[in-house]
């Protein structure tokens, strides 16, 4: 099991400088006039600081981003807003949210055929070229009609269907009927009207950035949703009481040309870090 990990991604720390823990007390204390402690404290919430291995900084970069809680997920249990509050701008053909029966949690996004759903999802063009789409997809034409796991890499269209590439998304979308999109004015998910049975969705997320292909069978295998961005879980055996809801925030770093195993210099950087309880 890995020592600590953010919505199923590891972290990758520095062994020569392990992971300091702090409980903030809820409350406080005080002496009385006649010396007595006295306390008002009625809880602790967990404060953690670390510093990560040296890593290639594109994925050091991405892993900031992660840290940092950027970008924007949707658990589809009390509606179709995303965690970060963006409520859809448009619902037709029967595309809502429904109770039960989703890869995690208590609901999950039902889309029959000709359903489609829309958020106002407003990014610059060089964001949306260099972000990632996720989701957990449930359709006849998908996987066997099995829940699976999707990633797109909406800068190449690449796809990988539970850890392993696939297609590119343009075929898996002729294959399977299943649209989502990404524009710099939206996100829209939906089912063609000729697709075969319904549609069903959960754990849906969109980071502006590239997730490293490390993260693909880890994100896979996480046993629980991604976020809710921009808070994490965060578990792993290095972790004295779990699971922890966390808000976090990447800090100062150190870069340097680090010789790779294939025979080239590349940059590497190691930053460290903060993960407060929520």
């Amino acid at each position: 099991m890995a020592f600590m990990k953010l919505s199923g991604i590891p972290l990758r720390l520095d062994a020569g400088s392990p992971v300091q823990y702090r409980q903030e007390p809820l409350g406080d204390f005080r002496r009385s006039a006649a010396g007595q402690l006295r306390s008002s404290v009625r809880g602790r919430k967990w404060t953690l600081t670390g510093s990560t291995l040296p890593v290639p900084l594109e994925e050091s970069t991405a892993l900031r981003h992660l840290i940092n809680g950027l970008g924007h997920s949707w658990s589809f249990d009390s509606g179709t807003s995303s965690s970060t509050g963006i409520a859809p701008s448009l619902a037709t053909g029967g595309a809502a949210s429904v109770l039960g029966l989703g890869k995690y949690g208590n609901g999950h996004l039902y889309c029959p055929p000709g359903g489609t759903i829309r958020w106002p999802i407003l990014q610059s063009g060089d964001t949306v070229f260099a972000s990632t789409i996720a989701a957990w997809l449930r359709a006849p034409a998908v996987a066997g009609g099995a829940w699976a796991h999707h990633i797109i890499d909406v800068a190449t269209e690449e796809t990988w269907l539970n850890g392993e590439q696939w297609y590119v998304w343009p075929d898996v979308e002729g294959d399977t009927r299943v649209r989502i999109a990404l524009t710099p004015s939206y996100l829209e998910v939906g089912f063609h009207a000729d697709g075969v049975g319904v549609l069903q969705v959960d754990d849906l997320v969109v980071l502006p950035y590239r997730a490293p292909s490390s993260w693909r069978v880890p994100w896979r295998d996480a046993g629980g949703p991604f976020g809710p961005l921009p808070r994490h879980h965060l578990t792993g055996a290095g972790i004295h009481e779990g699971p922890l809801t966390v808000f976090g925030q990447a800090n100062d770093g150190t870069a340097a040309e680090l010789w790779t195993e294939d025979g080239q210099y590349l940059v590497h950087e190691s930053f460290e870090f903060e993960l407060r309880e929520t």
